[in-house]
């Protein structure tokens, strides 16, 4: 369960500067009942999605995520605006002191107001849901564990492998041959290494068998076959990592079970008033729609003005 929880991606947050919806805008790609959503909306939704959201979702899968989300937070404003919360004193509050020219914040803080009343202020987290996360992820998140720096020579083919491996056991310096040999650009620079620290589990399999057999620093495996060639691999360093107790860990466990809880009931919402709208799509422009590349290049098209 905890495993899912930290790939959890909130329905809302991403999308502050994205209310940019134009009525009378001819380039719309979809539709929210009588609220468009243009090309331009998709495209500055792209250009602001967070490097977190980038790492978690495949880049090819990335407009329409985000084409998603905005789907989902005009429902969520026409919502709040069916509720009146446009009337609530926090949001006039809020209003006082904003300009005029902000439109887009003053529809965010809407919608975060309809967030705060319908979901945030409905959850909680019992101590014996952080206890029954921790007791069941105990043997694997929160347990003693080793984990290695490594460096790596990448090579084409076998007989290259052999004939490096036979190098080093003869005393050549691991660095150096990773800087006149490897074919891996991003990593030989630096004498082979990569960044980070590697635990066995997160590895390929014949790879964390290799890195993890190697008993001394400054040792190397013998050239191990993979999709991109044949590495030899040199240990740099272990590290030891003490097991976490529950006191160590309880309030990172109660933000993840609190992310989980927000977007399961913001699937719910949405879910349950979902036949009160109605969504068109612009075929012809979602085919055209803008890949995540292409905003960030009409981004910087816009900086250099």
């Amino acid at each position: 369960m905890f495993m899912k929880l930290k790939k959890t991606i909130l329905l809302i947050g991403v999308l502050t500067l994205l209310f940019a919806c134009n009525k009378e805008n001819p380039d719309w790609i979809v539709k929210v009942n009588k609220t468009v959503i243009s090309k331009q909306d998709l495209q500055t939704g792209l250009v602001n999605l967070t490097s977190d959201l980038r790492k978690q979702i495949p880049k090819e899968n990335q407009p329409q995520y985000m084409l998603n989300q905005l789907i989902q937070t005009e429902i969520i404003y026409q919502e709040a605006l069916k509720g009146n919360l446009q009337k609530e004193q926090d949001y006039l509050d809020f209003l006082d002191r904003l300009s005029d020219q902000y439109e887009f914040q003053k529809k965010q803080a809407l919608v975060d107001l309809f967030v705060r009343d319908q979901i945030d202020n409905k959850i909680s987290i019992q101590d014996q849901e952080v206890s029954a996360a921790y007791d069941a992820n105990k043997g694997t998140l929160f347990s003693k564990y080793e984990r290695r720096s490594i460096s790596h020579i990448l090579l084409k083919d076998q007989k290259t492998a052999d004939n490096v491996f036979a190098q080093l056991k003869k005393g050549a310096n691991f660095s150096s041959l990773a800087k006149t040999k490897s074919i891996d650009v991003n990593t030989s620079k630096n004498g082979g290494l990569i960044p980070g620290y590697f635990r066995k589990e997160n590895l390929a399999p014949e790879m964390g068998t290799a890195i993890f057999a190697i008993k001394k620093t400054g040792q190397f495996s013998r050239p191990v076959k993979s999709e991109a060639g044949f590495h030899i691999f040199n240990l740099n360093d272990t590290q030891v990592v003490s097991a976490k107790s529950l006191e160590d860990v309880k309030d990172s466990i109660k933000n993840q079970l609190y992310l989980q809880k927000r977007s399961q009931e913001m699937t719910a919402l949405l879910t349950s008033v979902k036949d009160l709208y109605t969504i068109t799509n612009n075929e012809a422009l979602l085919e055209a729609a803008p890949s995540d590349k292409e905003a960030v290049s009409s981004e910087s098209k816009e900086s250099t003005k």
